[in-house]
């Protein structure tokens, strides 16, 4: 059965968690750890009744995530630049689809859609995405909570860096630990359940 096409998606209300945008990688790394610990959150996700916004992506890493989300009955909402929405993979992976004009289109629309984000260990692609809304929530653009699934301390090395650009100026202490580290898939919902961010006015 294809997926429904999105038609309305609203903007979500950050007083809640209904909707994280996840950031993954299209493959699945050089250890099974790093796609268990991505079926384990997509099975967290679900069972917590909070969907995911994902670029559709159907390979490593993410495709992990989304089928067994899906598969566990959660909402998975593919963002599809219009020159991929035809693969019938990836309508089976998804419960709503939205196709958009390319990637650029993609990031945005996905980045509007959800009220907090995850990323996984990935690749320049992944970095991409993480860092894009974190510098724009270090312009004021957004509010939402930004977490990292650190699976075997992926992100360790990312984290020296950062703390590193703020010890030589580059970065205020307060953005530098604003983002959200665990290892534990439901510990990172948790946290962010916690959060509670109004919109900005």
């Amino acid at each position: 059965m294809l997926a429904a096409t999105v038609q309305e998606l609203s903007v979500p209300n950050r007083s809640r968690l209904s909707r994280v945008t996840v950031f993954a990688g299209s493959t699945n790394g050089n250890s099974p750890e790093f796609r268990s610990a991505a079926i384990a959150l997509g099975n967290a996700l679900a069972q917590a009744d909070v969907g995911i916004v994902c670029g559709g992506g159907v390979e490593g890493l993410m495709g992990a995530l989304t089928e067994t989300a899906h598969t566990a009955g959660g909402e998975v909402i593919g963002i599809v630049p219009h020159v991929f929405a035809t693969n019938p993979t990836v309508q089976r992976t998804v419960t709503a689809m939205e196709t958009v004009t390319d990637v650029r289109a993609r990031k945005q629309r996905m980045a509007d859609l959800g009220d907090a984000f995850i990323a996984l260990p990935g690749g320049l692609g992944t970095l991409d995405e993480l860092f894009d809304v974190w510098a724009l929530a270090q312009l004021g653009v957004h509010a939402k909570s930004i977490a990292l699934l650190n699976t075997n301390g992926y992100w360790d090395s990312i984290l020296t860096a950062l703390t590193e650009m703020a010890r030589s100026g580059f970065l205020s202490d307060a953005h530098a630990t604003q983002l959200i580290v665990e290892q534990n898939p439901a510990r990172i919902i948790a946290r962010l359940r916690a959060i509670q961010r109004p919109p900005l006015a």
